[in-house]
């Protein structure tokens, strides 16, 4: 028999520090839930009490419109009615309900023009309407509109006093007082100080497209201030008292910290003919950009506009030459053509061989490269990869210099179903057309396919921004399935801006979400940035929607460019007080370069005639303009600030720098200034090395031979 085991018992506090310990755990657990159902149980309570009432009101509107559908479905209990289609139609009561609502909407219609045709005002708004969309100049059009904005009660002085919230009047007042009290001192130095001191686009907020919506004149404070900035960077370009290069230094890089303007053009099948008319606008009024992009037929327009000088633009887009003008792109030119073409095979192929026959037609085989240099226009393409993971890929002078114009925009117009993916072509060191992809990669038999460049990356805002330093877009859009919203979110207002921010938010979340056998890549067609710093949208109907994948007649044609020029006409003040300074640098830019020329040609023909003198010994020079009082110090960055170097435009005999002018730039001849003086004394300043370095100007001078292959880096 065992013996019993013998316990010590346990102290009666150790007793007592168990119980305590277990009463505080508890009471601790309960704190702890009581917190988490106070911050956390509320809020699921909540939730879980709409989420209930929503499915049961879910559950109820299904049941109703069940009833409903059985409802109308059913033959009305009327003899009378039920024998009112006997013979061709078995009477329901939807039938009835239909014929209802349209009786009831020829009743309000006509109740409406009765009532509107007693309405003087109303009449009177009509005549302004009509007598804007017949005007042939934007002149015109500016009087009828500002009498519309007078007759719908939107007086000028009363419309800026309630707009004065949208801007900074009393930043610009202040800014235009000491720009002109600077000027009147007479010193350039301090003109350029205080030019570059706080020479920004939207300053005081004077961008909001919302100051533009109605009366077509820019608000006078912001009126002023551009007109001074302009009238002084028009002095600093005259002036007698600086050198070329530093006008040129100070130009560029003021150029540079300012922005530039792209105009980007959307798809949209045949309704792209109403990018021709903003084209012409912009084109007629000098605010026209040079960096230009599109894809889809907007790459079609742009490739247009950038093989072309201003002046046979001009001629292209007149009134009497639209007649001439041809964009059939299709092989269908009616809506059961059209069907027939979806439905038919290999007429994928066919479309493709008339698309590529008239873009070349058009176009020519120019390069990318060729074309900058030819019109100094910048056309940048986008393509969206057909058969690899790429990103979408802008096609330009400096991404594909020998890629071929033509064939770039065929890819980008290749739209799943009407065209089949593209190769793009490019000019080898011969001069013969070849794969771009196989030249890329050294001659190998892969070649990548590219498609419509609208499916991913329709307005190409980043890349613009990262090569080019753009930071302000022209936008038209076209598109068929974007435009509807468009102009349903001008009338929403602040309601269509949040749906269209929360449908775009739920596309790209599907797009990451869904897995990769889904083809999800369709979504990102609706979650792309659609407008930008001025949109020029197309007042569309649905009758021109159905005509956005068959040829434009002649008629269709002038039509659409008749709504491109009064829809810009509607943004031209915007786009004036946005782009005014920018057109007046870029003017100025020209103006410096062409002087620049002159001077080199002049000192290549004093070299050639013997009037060269010695080179003497110098002391270090400094840079730019940072020896001036009042100037600011400048980064030595010509070589990528200089910003279409040149200007990319080039006199007919100056297509290339002269072998005299890179053999004598540093022969230390005087700097001499338009018009030209007599080249007879040195000046040590005009030497290339200084100090056993090169120079600010010299180096860029040093580089001149590539100026068009870097004439745009930002």
């Amino acid at each position: 028999m065992k013996k019993p085991v013998a316990r010590c018992p346990r102290p009666a506090g150790q007793h007592s520090l168990t119980v305590t310990s277990l009463l505080l755990d508890l009471s601790l657990a309960r704190l702890f839930l009581t917190l988490l159902d106070t911050v956390l149980g509320a809020p699921f309570r909540t939730s879980a009490r709409w989420a209930s009432t929503a499915w049961h009101l879910a559950l109820a509107l299904r049941r109703f419109l069940l009833r409903l559908l059985g409802y109308m479905a059913a033959p009305p209990r009327a003899a009378a009615l039920r024998q009112l289609g006997a013979g061709f139609l078995e009477m329901r009561r939807w039938h009835l309900a239909a014929a209802g609502l349209l009786m009831a909407s020829v009743a309000s219609g006509a109740l409406r023009w009765l009532r509107e045709s007693r309405d003087e005002a109303v009449q009177q708004k009509r005549r302004l309407l009509w007598r804007m969309a017949a005007s042939r100049s934007y002149f015109e059009w500016s009087i009828h509109a500002a009498k519309l904005d007078s007759l719908e009660g939107v007086d000028q002085q009363q419309r800026w006093g309630r707009e004065t919230r949208m801007y900074d009047r009393k930043l610009l007042r202040e800014k235009v007082a000491h720009l002109r009290k600077v000027r009147a001192g007479g010193v350039v130095g301090d003109q350029m100080f205080a030019l570059r001191a706080d020479l920004l686009r939207n300053l005081g907020n004077i961008t909001n497209s919302a100051l533009h919506e109605h009366f077509p004149v820019i608000p006078e404070p912001i009126r002023e201030y551009i007109e001074e900035v302009k009238a002084q960077l028009e002095e600093v370009a005259n002036s007698p008292d600086l050198p070329l290069e530093e006008k040129a230094a100070f130009l560029k890089e003021t150029r540079h910290a300012f922005g530039r303007t792209a105009l980007v053009l959307s798809g949209g099948g045949s309704l792209g003919a109403f990018h021709l008319g903003v084209v012409k606008a912009l084109l007629e009024h000098g605010m026209l950009p040079r960096v230009l992009a599109g894809s889809s037929v907007g790459s079609v327009v742009c490739a247009l506009v950038s093989t072309r000088t201003d002046s046979e633009l001009a001629a292209m887009l007149a009134t009497s030459q639209l007649a001439e003008f041809d964009l059939s792109f299709f092989s269908s030119a009616t809506a059961p053509q059209l069907v027939g073409h979806l439905l038919a095979r290999d007429t994928q192929q066919r479309d493709h061989g008339v698309l590529i026959k008239r873009l070349r037609s058009m176009l020519g085989d120019l390069t990318f490269m060729q074309a900058f240099q030819q019109t100094g226009r910048v056309l940048n393409v986008s393509v969206t990869a057909a058969d690899t993971n790429e990103p979408p890929r802008l096609l330009n002078y400096l991404t594909a210099p020998h890629v071929v114009i033509w064939s770039a925009v065929a890819c980008s117009s290749a739209f799943p179903g009407l065209h089949h993916p593209q190769e793009l072509l490019a000019r080898n060191a011969v001069g013969n057309l070849v794969s771009f992809s196989s030249e890329a990669v050294g001659g190998g038999e892969g070649s990548r396919q590219w498609r419509d460049g609208s499916l991913e990356e329709d307005l190409p805002m980043r890349g613009l921004s990262e090569m080019f330093s753009v930071n302000h877009f022209i936008v038209s859009q076209t598109n068929p399935h974007i435009v509807p919203f468009l102009n349903l979110k001008r009338h929403l207002g602040t309601a269509g801006a949040v749906a269209e921010s929360e449908f775009k938010h739920r596309c790209k979340q599907l797009v990451e979400v869904l897995p990769g056998w889904v083809p999800s890549k369709w979504l990102r067609v609706f979650s792309q940035q659609w407008e930008g710093d001025v949109t020029i949208v197309l007042p569309h109907t649905f009758l021109q929607m159905w005509k956005a994948l068959v040829n434009p007649s002649n008629a269709d044609l002038q039509r659409a460019v008749r709504q491109g020029e009064l829809s810009t006409w509607a943004k031209l003040s915007a786009i004036q007080c946005n782009c005014g300074i920018e057109a007046t640098l870029d003017a100025c830019i020209q103006q410096v370069s062409t002087w620049e020329r002159q001077e080199r040609r002049q000192r290549a023909a004093a070299v050639a005639a013997g009037a060269a003198c010695k080179q003497q010994p110098m002391k270090s020079r400094i840079p730019s303009w940072m020896h001036l009082p009042s100037a600011i110090p400048k980064s030595p960055s010509r070589d990528s600030l200089g910003g279409f170097e040149n200007d990319g435009i080039y006199d007919d005999d100056d297509h290339l720098p002269l072998p005299e002018e890179r053999a004598t730039e540093g022969a230390g001849l005087k700097r001499v200034y338009f018009p030209a003086e007599p080249m007879d004394c040195t000046d040590a300043s005009a030497n290339i090395w200084s100090g056993g370095a090169p120079s600010f100007a010299a180096h860029a001078r040093l580089h001149k031979s590539t100026d068009r292959l870097d004439a745009i880096a930002p």
